[in-house]
Formats: C-alpha cells, sequence, structure tokens
C-alpha cells in the first residue's frame, strides 16, 4: 500500500512541475488547469463508482461515513471514464481507473482525472464544478500563448465560480506582460476599475488590475489614481485620533475612538498593491508623474518603509522597460525619460533603510554620475549623523558602494579612472569589507552592470582566439577578487599530497612540541640548515594521513530518491492517521 502512495505522490510531484512566467507584479498562486492537461500522459472526465470490496449502497454515504467510496486498505476508488481528453492511444478500451480519494461518496460529481508513466499512475482526482467540464474542454483548443488565449480567460476574473477565477488569475500571472499589451483593445476597462475599487480584494488581485489598467487606461483614470496615491493616514489619523478623545471627554460612545482604527483599515485598502499602482500611474502620467512619487515616498522621511520598498519595485519594472527598448527587444516607447527615472531612484541614497539597496540597482543601470557621493558615503558609514533630520548611513551599504566602483572599473575611460581612485583611498579605511565585498561579488551575490570588457593583451588574445593571458603580478594578484573555479584545482587529494617528513621520524615530531628543548647535535643541524629554511612554510600544522581507501561519493540516485522516500514515507503516516489505523 506504501508503494503505492509513493507512487501516486511522486506522480503528483511530476505533474506539478511546470516552467513559470510571470506578468509584472504578479505571483500565480497555483498550477492552471492548462499545465495539469498538458503535463500528464492521459487525461479523462469521469464519476466516482463505489469499490465492489465494500459493498455498500451508493446511497449510503453520510456525515458519519463520509468515505464509503474509497478502499479503507489503499485508499483508492474507482472511477468510469466518460470522456477522454488525452492519451486515448495509452488507455486502449479502460473504462475504469483507479485514484486515491478521499472526498464524499457522490456520485454525481465529475472528476478531472490525469495518468503519468507507463503504466499509467493516477494522480489525486481534481473536482468539477458543472461550468468547469465545460471550461477544461476548451482548454486543449486554445493557441499556447497570446492575446487570443487571454481574451479566453478575462471573463473569468473573478467569476462567481471560485475554480474558474482562481485558475483564470494564474493564466494571466503567468502571461509574459508583451501579451498583457497585445490585449489592451479587448481588456474591459470599465470593469478592471470596477474590480480596482472592490471593498474586498486581494492584493494579488488587484496588482493584476493595476497592471491591465496600465495598457488600457487614458488620462480619465488619473484622478483615481491621484486620489489613491495622495492619501495618508499620517495627515487624516491624529485629527481623527483627536476628535475620538474628545468625544469619549464629552460622554460619547465608546465606538468614537474606532474612528482612527477605520481611517487606518481604509488607508491599508487604498494602498494595497502600491508598487503596480505606482507603475500604472508613471506608465499613464509619464515624467510629470514623478514629481509626487518623489514627495510622498522617496524623498518623505517618514513614509512607511512597505511604501518605500513598493516604489523602488515600481522603479525597477520602469527600469528594466527601458533597457528592453533601448536593446530593441520589445517595440514600445519607455513611458518615463531615463534621466528622469534616475533622479528619483537617486533620492533612496539618504535613505539609510534603502541605500545599500539602491547602490546595486544604479551599478546595474550604469548610473555613474554618483560616485562622489558613494564615496562620501562610504566614509561617514557607521558614524553617528550630527543632523538630527537626517538618519546615520548604515555601515551595510560599504559593500555594495565597494561592487559598484568595482564594476565602475570594467567600463574604461574617465569613469574606470575615477573609480580605481576612490578605491585606493577607500580600501585603508575598511579592509575587511573590500575582501568580503569582492568573495560576495566574485560568487555572484552582488550583481554586475554588465559582462566584463577585454582589454589589452587579453582582447589581443580573445581576438585571435588564444586562451593566454597576461600573468598577474604579484601585487595585482592580493588586490583580484577570488575565483571560484581556484577551489577545484587547488585543493589536493590526500595520495597526491607531498610526504610528511615528520612521520620518518616521530622523535623529532615529540622534540619540535612546545617546551621540548633541542639536543646540541640537533641545534648545530638546524643552524646549518637555516638558510634553506628560510622559503619554508613559517607555520606548520600536523598533516592529515591519507586514507587507506578513496571516499566514494553517494550515487545521485541516492541523493534523489533519498528525499522522496523520506516524503512518501511522511504522507504514508499522515494518510495512516487520518484513517484511524494508528
Amino acid at each position: 500500500m506504501i508503494r503505492r502512495f509513493a507512487s501516486v505522490v511522486s506522480c503528483t510531484i511530476a505533474l506539478a512541475a511546470a516552467p513559470v512566467l510571470a506578468c509584472p507584479f504578479c505571483v500565480a498562486e497555483m498550477q492552471t488547469l492548462s499545465e495539469e492537461l498538458a503535463s500528464a500522459d492521459a487525461a479523462v472526465l469521469g464519476r466516482l463508482l463505489l469499490p465492489p470490496a465494500l459493498g455498500l449502497d451508493p446511497q449510503g454515504a453520510t456525515s458519519d461515513n463520509p468515505f464509503s467510496a474509497a478502499d479503507p486498505e489503499t485508499g483508492e476508488a474507482t472511477f468510469r471514464v466518460e470522456e477522454v481528453l488525452k492519451g486515448e492511444p495509452t488507455l486502449g478500451e479502460a473504462s475504469e481507473v483507479q485514484a486515491i480519494y478521499f472526498g464524499r461518496a457522490d456520485l454525481e460529481k465529475r472528476f478531472l482525472l490525469r495518468g503519468i508513466g507507463a503504466p499509467l499512475e493516477w494522480a489525486v482526482p481534481i473536482e468539477l464544478s458543472p461550468l468547469a467540464v465545460g471550461y477544461v474542454k476548451q482548454l486543449q483548443g486554445l493557441p499556447e500563448s497570446g492575446a487570443e488565449r487571454l481574451a479566453f480567460f478575462q471573463p473569468y476574473l473573478e467569476h462567481e465560480d471560485r475554480q474558474l477565477a482562481q485558475d483564470a488569475y494564474d493564466e494571466f500571472a503567468r502571461a509574459p506582460y508583451d501579451d498583457l499589451i497585445r490585449l489592451k483593445d479587448e481588456i474591459n476597462h470599465e470593469r478592471v476599475v470596477e474590480l480596482i475599487n472592490r471593498p474586498r480584494i486581494s492584493p494579488s488581485r488587484r496588482r493584476l488590475f493595476f497592471v491591465m489598467l496600465g495598457v488600457s487606461g487614458s488620462d480619465a483614470d488619473l484622478p483615481m489614481l491621484d486620489s489613491l496615491l495622495e492619501s495618508d493616514a499620517a495627515v487624516l489619523g491624529p485629527a481623527t485620533q483627536a476628535a475620538g478623545k474628545v468625544a469619549m471627554l464629552a460622554g460619547g460612545p465608546l465606538g468614537a475612538t474606532l474612528a482612527f482604527e477605520a481611517v487606518l483599515a481604509e488607508e491599508r485598502r487604498k494602498k494595497l498593491g502600491l508598487d503596480a499602482m505606482i507603475a500604472c500611474y508613471l506608465t499613464l502620467r509619464g515624467d510629470e508623474g514623478l514629481d509626487l512619487i518623489d514627495r510622498r515616498f522617496l524623498a518623505n522621511k517618514d513614509a512607511d518603509q512597505t511604501h518605500t520598498y513598493s516604489t523602488l519595485m515600481a522603479l525597477r519594472f520602469l527600469a528594466d522597460e527601458q533597457q528592453k527598448s533601448s536593446q530593441g527587444t520589445v517595440e514600445r516607447q519607455p513611458v518615463v525619460s531615463w534621466p528622469r527615472l534616475l533622479e528619483s531612484a537617486r533620492l533612496l541614497l539618504d535613505n539609510a533603510a534603502f541605500a545599500d539597496q539602491v547602490v546595486t540597482d544604479l551599478a546595474r543601470w550604469e548610473d555613474w554620475s554618483v560616485m562622489p557621493k558613494l564615496a562620501e558615503m562610504y566614509r561617514a558609514a557607521g558614524e553617528k549623523e550630527d543632523d538630527e533630520d537626517r538618519a546615520a548611513v548604515s555601515k551595510y551599504v560599504r559593500e555594495p558602494i565597494v561592487t559598484y566602483l568595482d564594476v565602475a572599473t570594467e567600463q574604461g575611460g574617465e569613469v574606470a579612472e575615477q573609480a580605481e581612485k576612490y578605491l585606493a583611498e577607500l580600501e585603508p579605511i575598511d579592509p575587511e569589507t573590500f575582501r568580503r565585498a569582492r568573495s560576495l561579488h566574485a560568487f555572484g551575490f552582488l550583481g554586475r552592470a554588465r559582462p566584463p570588457k577585454p582589454s589589452g593583451q587579453d582582447q589581443t588574445a580573445a581576438d585571435a582566439g588564444g586562451t593566454d593571458a597576461a600573468p598577474a603580478t604579484e601585487e595585482t594578484a592580493d588586490e583580484m577578487p577570488p575565483n571560484p573555479a581556484e577551489f577545484e584545482t587547488s585543493f589536493q587529494p590526500a595520495d597526491e599530497m607531498p610526504p610528511d617528513p615528520w612521520a620518518a621520524d616521530p622523535a623529532a615530531f615529540a622534540a619540535a612540541e612546545p617546551g621540548a628543548e633541542p639536543k646540541a647535535e640537533e641545534q648545530a643541524e638546524a643552524d646549518d640548515q637555516s638558510e634553506s629554511k628560510e622559503t619554508a612554510t613559517p607555520l606548520r600544522t600536523a598533516s592529515i594521513p591519507a586514507a587507506a581507501e578513496p571516499l566514494t561519493p553517494p550515487s545521485r540516485g541516492i541523493l534523489v530518491l533519498a528525499p522522496l522516500a523520506a516524503a512518501a514515507t511522511c504522507f504514508a503516516l499522515l494518510w495512516l492517521i487520518l484513517r484511524g489505523g494508528v
């Protein structure tokens, strides 16, 4: 039984694996029904039958016995195949399939059953509503991507059938942004605005509708967006709180003090999906909209940090679109100008909570104009600020600044010269930060703006197809960041290590221990060999004896199957507990 359960678990995991594409700010929450079908070798629509082993009346299921349609020994139920959606040659003449099922024995319900492998192993069935049955039948006839596919799912967004509404949202969340743009003329604009202003809506859904509004909206939508962005609980909150206290002192109702909480709740509702809201607003208004964004979130030292972070996410989206446009990967004009976007991003350098993040962004966006400011920030990092209106610069900003300057040295010309000058000035202040930053940089934890450019002899060798480069000098070798590939070549197995001279003479090893006095003959011999010992390693550690047999690494099969076996065992124990077996 456990083997059968493990097979079903493996089948379900295989069906769940699927590549994910996402529109900006959207997060897919579940695997779509289309992905369920695409990943299966066979798929059928079926109804539940009662297993013959139970011999119960199909109508005998009650609230006390909800699992009467499943075999208590295997957890399997039998389903009658009504319609084959996929894999007819694999199914052959089969009219029934068995799958693990824990639901109620309702013979009127219809299910989507998916099988994978040979022979077929059937995953846990998906219950379908009557409307979902017709919906599923149409999925395989849709194009794999594009506006036509999204047009099919658009009417089901926020549908009364929650199963279909969820599936439609996940389809949009996985759709590339370009597909949404191609859907522009077919987007139901009035419906999108209505859903944005719905009192009870999840943040993820609201983000999607803001993205759709940014594609289909116009200047007529700007007043609504202005009011959402301008609202500020810091303005209305204190007055409301004071009014509530006055009302309480005057003998008013106890609920008068709840007005402040209501203001905060309304403010949170208005700011749901703020990152997508800002991107939508700037897409429709352009450069002029950044004046409001700067004032409310970027230059405002009292702004909520979650709001500031959402603003940074919106700027990153717009910057990515800008770079795609400049590289010719998309056919659309930028919605804000590049200099104005960078001007807004630089405001976060004065925000101690976000300076380290935006430094990395400025390196990716190749904005080298702030190099003098970053050098000054490096010097001031960790020190107390005399001006109480400014927070002290966090010391954590130093590592991104080192990376920023290292990337700048790869650009060549005056930018590289200026960066090298600042690096030489700043490294003596905190050498440990330089070492740590370059280690993170080498291992990819701090990104580059673009791949380094070969120059000089390296460029000549690259052009000629050669692999030899000029050797690094002793000074430059110490300054270069570590190369992860060197760890593989620098390690010597135990059987290839040079012999340990101390192993042949244990007495000499004992004499070398702390506190041991050398004999006269040994001292004379040591004096004669002092010149040769100057080239030896000054600090000696006890060598590790070579193993009798080289260690054999575990096989890949064990590394893969062991976690799956553990997971299957846990599922089996959980099933036994639910069934009352233990």
